[in-house]
């Protein structure tokens, strides 16, 4: 079976975190500098505290506009977060952010982020297997290993 850590290996982008003492500002600037729309929070030693996205930015404005200015990331992080680990299979992550209506779920490994995994990661990645896998077989018919019996 294919597990997260598979994909991991395979994406070449670093995760883009944020301090939770940082402002709300900092971040809506990291999220576009980086076209992205989830920040992973982590405090000075690299701890995960939980994740910021957009639409955490986007609340915070409609409801509190005239204090976006000042307001740290710590006032409106999500820290009730469900994430995975590096072996956790790859369907299973794909089923829960299905079924839980997520985009992007971080991968955590002894409560550091070691990556982050989206929907469109394990998609790509099924693909791939299934062509991987659909072009093995298309070389054992080929090569005759394979024969209707």
């Amino acid at each position: 079976m294919s597990t997260i850590d598979q994909i991991l290996r395979l994406k070449n982008r670093p995760v883009i975190t944020i301090d939770p003492m940082d402002t709300m500002v900092a971040a809506a600037k990291l999220l576009y500098q980086n076209r992205i729309g989830l920040l992973m929070v982590v405090d000075g030693k690299g701890k995960f505290i939980g994740v910021l996205s957009e639409r955490d930015i986007v609340k915070a404005i409609a409801n509190q506009a005239d204090l976006i200015h000042g307001m740290r990331v710590e006032s409106v992080v999500t820290t009730k977060v469900v994430a995975c680990r590096p072996q956790t299979q790859v369907d299973e992550v794909l089923r829960t952010m299905q079924t839980r209506g997520f985009r992007h779920m971080p991968v955590i490994h002894e409560g550091r982020v070691v990556g982050i995994i989206s929907v469109g990661d394990c998609l790509k990645f099924m693909v791939q297997a299934a062509r991987g896998d659909a072009a093995k077989l298309q070389q054992l018919h080929d090569s005759g290993a394979l024969t209707a019996g």
